[in-house]
């Protein structure tokens, strides 16, 4: 996943063209989203009802790193104040750009390009962190048993569930349709769509691609400007997310993996993707990102429009 998002990154810094990616990196995600849904059991479902000061964790953590991460963005950078507020919050991307374009002060591409720059220094800094602070062993065995009916459930799961997040809007909709369709065949009739390594590696690549796709529009001093600019930004947000990692910790018990993985500050199916290859409960990593996305969605634009 580092390896087409690291070229993306130096190509767009040289000014090099770079090709799209065409539906490739959707399908990647979708696979993605199909093996989570796959994992799922009832007890994941609980997290939140055993410990629901994770609500109030996810909720302050939301708000503190949108006003710090803004602040910075603006009094720093000379980001303007609805571009500013819709790059810092921590997570939905094409979420916080589509609100961008609703504000006449507010310049999209350069929420997109806050965003992406973010999602690459969080993949890289979520897999050094977990790697160096936890027990990593990487092995096949996190992707469960995969058999035939296995990969034919999936490719089910994968189209159609492309077509439910498309249909009904869905927050990141490569992911969470087919995590929808995925979890409930394994919830009703506990039929478990599980990809091999190889389609987890192809995952991986798409997603990859897809990121380094969308520096595409932007010139090379932009983008380098940027990378500063973002740089600053994730420092602000590091002893924020790790004071909701430990909140976290304490609230609800679980791993370091876990709560570093589902609060960071971005990348829903990037940090997924890391918690299925670690066997960190994928499942709830996706949860507390999808809670995240929801809250920010759901105020982000009131609260400019309110305050400013």
């Amino acid at each position: 996943m580092l390896g087409p998002a690291a070229l993306g990154l130096v190509c767009a810094c040289l000014g090099r063209p770079i090709g799209s990616d065409g539906r490739v990196g959707d399908v990647g995600r979708a696979i993605l989203g199909a093996a989570v849904g796959g994992t799922l059991s009832g007890g994941h479902f609980l997290v939140f009802v055993d410990a629901p000061a994770l609500l109030l964790i996810v909720l302050i953590y939301v708000l503190l790193s949108g006003l710090v991460g803004s602040w910075w963005l603006r009094s720093r950078c000379g980001w303007s104040p609805a571009t500013a507020w819709f790059a810092a919050l921590p997570g939905g991307l094409s979420e916080m750009v589509e609100l961008a374009k609703q504000q006449p002060d507010a310049k999209p591409h350069w929420v997109a390009l806050s965003h992406t720059l973010r999602v690459f220094w969080l993949v890289l800094g979520a897999a050094t962190l977990t790697a160096l602070l936890s027990d990593f062993r990487f092995s096949p065995a996190a992707f469960g048993t995969v058999s035939g009916a296995s990969l034919v459930l999936l490719a089910i799961s994968v189209l159609l569930g492309l077509w439910v997040g498309r249909v009904l809007s869905l927050p990141a909709p490569s992911v969470i349709g087919p995590l929808c369709v995925a979890a409930v065949l394994a919830l009703s009739l506990e039929l478990r769509a599980v990809p091999n390594e190889g389609l987890v590696l192809f995952a991986q690549f798409a997603i990859g691609w897809s990121l380094a796709h969308r520096f595409m529009g932007s010139s090379a001093a932009q983008v380098r400007r940027c990378v500063v600019h973002v740089a600053g930004l994730l420092a602000a947000l590091v002893p924020i997310w790790l004071a909701a990692v430990v909140a976290a910790q304490w609230a609800a018990g679980g791993t370091f993996q876990v709560w570093t993985l589902g609060l960071a500050p971005g990348g829903q199916a990037e940090m997924a993707l890391l918690a299925l290859l670690l066997g960190a409960a994928p499942a709830v990593v996706v949860a507390l990102h999808l809670v995240r996305v929801l809250m920010i969605t759901a105020s982000a634009g009131w609260l400019y429009r309110r305050f400013g």
